[in-house]
């Protein structure tokens, strides 16, 4: 359960709650469970924040900084999270349905069995992201950067590729890749050894 001092902060703005930080550097917030359903968190400071299990849907996290923070679990359906900085983020088992990524640093963040269907993750950096058991159903990924993550059992039917790089990615398989969606004239970067299904002509 979150810490109600710090809700109580938060819910007073992100200017407040940015100060707030700046004044704190020791403490790790603790917004577990909290209902931040459409919140406007843009621009917010939640570095190492606990959110696991929070509703977060619809949430405005557009430039938010969310370096290590902990979002096991969390509903994150329809939230923006442009150029929001996800770096060693915990997102084990995250709802990200139909969440805007666009240009979201995600570098080394833990997203096994997370639901991105429909996401939009265009430009993003996943570059050594744990993708395993991922739900990448329909997700957008055009331009993404996806060197060294890990694909295990990633489910990629329809994802749309186009202009990807998942040079050196692990544990991607030809079953996998013959499921993707991708333009022609620009291809995925793929790792050495698979190759690519009949185009589909995605723009």
């Amino acid at each position: 359960m979150a810490d109600e001092e710090h809700l109580d902060v938060l819910t007073k703005g992100v200017s407040v709650w940015n100060f707030w930080r700046e004044e704190n550097p020791g403490i790790k917030p603790d917004l577990t469970g909290a209902d931040l359903v459409g919140a406007d968190l843009a621009g917010a400071n939640l570095t190492l924040a606990d959110l696991t299990g929070a509703d977060l849907a619809n949430a405005n996290l557009a430039d938010a900084t969310l370096t290590g923070a902990d979002l096991i679990d969390t509903n994150l359906t329809g939230a923006d999270l442009t150029d929001a900085d996800l770096t060693h983020a915990d997102l084990m088992g995250a709802i990200l349905t139909d969440a805007t990524l666009f240009r979201a640093n995600l570098r080394s963040a833990d997203i096994r069995s997370a639901d991105l269907t429909d996401a939009d993750l265009t430009d993003a950096e996943l570059t050594n992201a744990n993708l395993m058991d991922a739900d990448l159903t329909d997700a957008h990924l055009r331009h993404a950067h996806l060197r060294h993550a890990h694909l295990r059992r990633a489910h990629l039917r329809h994802a749309n590729l186009r202009d990807a790089d998942l040079t050196d990615a692990k544990n991607l398989t030809q079953d996998q890749v013959d499921s993707i969606r991708f333009d022609p004239d620009h291809p995925p970067t793929l790792p050495e050894g698979l190759t690519l299904p009949e185009p589909t002509d995605t723009k």
